[in-house]
């Protein structure tokens, strides 16, 4: 809770700072509440990793809150269930969900399409990490994930 806590006052000592953060500590409600408090404020936002394995306990959470805190993003696995967007889609009629499909040593699968969905640039290779410095970074160009 006290990681929580640092997090919460740095982003607000920084309010011109953009912060955003993936979880799938949505389970415990002491510390899904303390994030929650974290990813209303104005200038962070809080994505709810979603799985083939959680989806249904990541969709109870985000009812369980103001709907305009979370977000949901998708880490598409080799064996993602049909059922997982389907349920998704109930629940976010008008936003999108970041979409990652799963990757590993440049590896990823096919990514899904669908009007919902945005594939993460970076992972699908459409948006290069640059080594300059002076060069925006894939996250900063999209700015999908950024409040």
């Amino acid at each position: 809770m006290g990681y929580v806590e640092a997090w919460f006052l740095t982003v607000q000592k920084y309010p011109d700072c953009k912060f955003w953060f993936y979880t799938r500590s949505f389970a415990e409600v002491e510390l899904f509440t303390a994030l929650t408090k974290l990813a209303a404020l104005p200038n962070c936002r809080g994505w709810l990793s979603v799985d083939s394995e959680n989806f249904e306990q990541a969709i109870l959470a985000k009812c369980n809150t103001e709907s305009s805190i979370w977000n949901f993003a998708m880490l598409q696995d080799p064996q993602m269930h049909d059922e997982v967007l389907s349920a998704l889609k109930i629940v976010e009629t008008s936003a999108k969900i970041i979409n990652f499909p799963y990757h590993r040593g440049g590896r990823y699968v096919q990514p899904l399409r669908d009007s919902i969905l945005i594939n993460c640039p970076a992972v699908v290779g459409s948006m290069n990490l640059q080594s300059s410095k002076d060069v925006a970074r894939p996250c900063q160009s999209c700015s999908m994930c950024l409040p």
